[in-house]
């Protein structure tokens, strides 16, 4: 190892001296010279490998910078001014953007669409894919109220765009003034539905593939049923379940937060409004502000 001013550098090289002298025997001055000049180039090798992190961690910061810029961008600015539903939607990045978005369509048909996604990864990539996934999904629904069909589309887009080992899961439901609700659940955290005339809450498990994996999936309805005057949807990311108290690790937030805080609020009579209000404030104060993964909920529904 060379060393010196405290500073040690393990193995960096071999450096090699002859002379030309047949007899030339090196003293220990000669020694001395040798490791004083070594420990220059380590030093050199060292200022050259530590600028070249410097710029790495940079540039990576800066893709962490654009990245949640275009993450911001694609959240809306405000709940949806739908005549006929209520709808409203909260998220908060975590400190690495990763790939989380919400969005409402107002679909051809009269219909509202509400979605949550989550794109696997963390940095610029999955915030790009994220920005063609809710441009497809705007564009497709506009045009089609078929939330199956929808996916099936998105999914043949995005299979040839997406990196192995990437994927996205989502939580697309479709919601008619009639109150009949369709859902199509790709791989995404169950949503919750409170019913305001019996106050219970119903878990929609049912489930399909990640959007991503398998070119050419046919998706299909996953949930279908219908919704009332006052009734409330909640659609959320897995960031918010698996939210972790920062001094009792072991400890999420967990489904029974999420079902704890959603029924508190509907044997209150609370809106959607209040719900999104409400659980947003409960998570954070449970994980104390802490950011290791994005967070997102929406609730929809019909005007009581």
């Amino acid at each position: 190892e060379i060393g010196g001013e405290g500073r040690k550098f393990g193995e960096r090289g071999v450096l090699y001296v002859d002379s030309r002298a047949a007899t030339r025997e090196f003293t220990d001055a000669d020694l001395a010279l040798f490791h004083a000049l070594a420990q220059h180039i380590a030093i050199a090798i060292e200022n050259k490998e530590l600028g070249q992190q410097a710029v790495d961690r940079a540039r990576l910061q800066r893709s962490l910078e654009i990245a949640e810029e275009i993450q911001q961008g694609l959240m809306p600015a405000s709940a949806p001014g739908v005549e006929g539903f209520v709808a409203y939607g909260w998220f908060r990045a975590a400190e690495h953007a990763a790939g989380d978005f919400f969005d409402f369509v107002s679909t051809q048909a009269g219909s509202l669409a509400a979605v949550v996604g989550d794109v696997s990864g963390h940095g610029i990539g999955p915030a790009l894919i994220t920005a063609t996934a809710q441009a497809g999904l705007r564009a497709y629904l506009r045009l089609n109220a078929d939330p199956g069909q929808v996916l099936s589309l998105l999914n043949q887009d995005l299979s040839e765009r997406m990196e192995v080992g990437m994927f996205l899961t989502l939580a697309l439901a479709v919601l008619g003034r009639d109150g009949n609700l369709q859902v199509v659940n790709a791989g995404h955290p169950p949503p919750f539905l409170w019913r305001r005339a019996t106050e219970t809450i119903e878990c929609l498990r049912d489930h399909e593939v990640a959007v991503g994996l398998i070119e050419g999936h046919a998706y299909t309805v996953t949930s279908a049923l219908r919704m009332e005057p006052g009734d409330i949807l909640l659609v959320y990311s897995d960031g918010l379940v698996e939210a972790r108290h920062p001094l009792h690790t072991d400890r999420l937030f967990g489904e029974e937060g999420l079902r704890a805080v959603l029924a508190d609020v509907g044997h209150r009579g609370g809106s959607a409004q209040d719900l999104v209000s409400e659980l947003s404030r409960n998570v954070l104060e449970f994980c104390e502000g802490s950011r290791e993964d994005d967070m997102t909920l929406v609730a929809i529904g019909l005007p009581a």
